[in-house]
């Protein structure tokens, strides 16, 4: 007869497993997964010199082109960092042309120390999200959305385009009907 104390310790080794499996790739996609807000993409337009335009997350179509030559498989970076992936349009006045941006969000496990993640990562982490870009150059998906967004674009002169509310050059949200007006 075997000794029991194996089998427990299997078991609960067995459940710890199982647990934490559960907890990583349901409990904590489903919770923590990083959201890029408005106030991330206005700032990352701003510092490419462009004004906001539209901003989505990927579809899966768009996730397999694999942008950002994510590898597959097992790895420890996948195991203490949760990602999300986003498209974001800009136009840039002073080239007056349309800029895609494909965005990485990446957001690093706070139940690890920083300097474990980089010693198996293999590279320095400077923050708990890290923000990667890669700008779209394809000309063909840059003339698709030149005819998708080029009739959205109205541009303001002293009212409102949905309300006619009376509004200020320095005016980002009109005051009456709360529409965002940008540059």
């Amino acid at each position: 007869m075997e000794n029991p104390i194996y089998l427990i310790i299997i078991t609960i080794l067995i459940v710890l497993s199982i647990c934490i499996l559960i907890i990583k790739y349901f409990l904590i996609p489903l919770f923590f997964v990083p959201k890029l807000t408005q106030a991330e993409e206005i700032k990352f337009l701003e510092k490419m010199d462009c004004i906001y335009i539209d901003s989505r997350q990927l579809t899966s179509l768009e996730k397999k082109e694999n942008k950002f030559e994510t590898k597959k498989g097992f790895s420890f970076e996948k195991m203490m960092s949760e990602k999300s992936e986003y498209l974001i349009v800009g136009f840039s006045k002073l080239e007056n042309i349309y800029k895609v941006f494909w965005i990485e969000l990446k957001q690093w496990s706070v139940f690890q120390p920083k300097i474990i993640n980089e010693f198996f990562i293999g590279r320095e982490i400077s923050q708990s999200r890290e923000l990667n870009y890669i700008q779209e150059t394809e000309q063909k998906v840059i003339m698709e959305l030149q005819k998708k967004y080029a009739r959205n674009i109205v541009i303001l002169k002293d009212k409102c385009p949905a309300c006619d509310n009376i509004i200020k050059p320095n005016d980002k949200i009109c005051s009456d009907c709360g529409l965002n007006l940008i540059d």
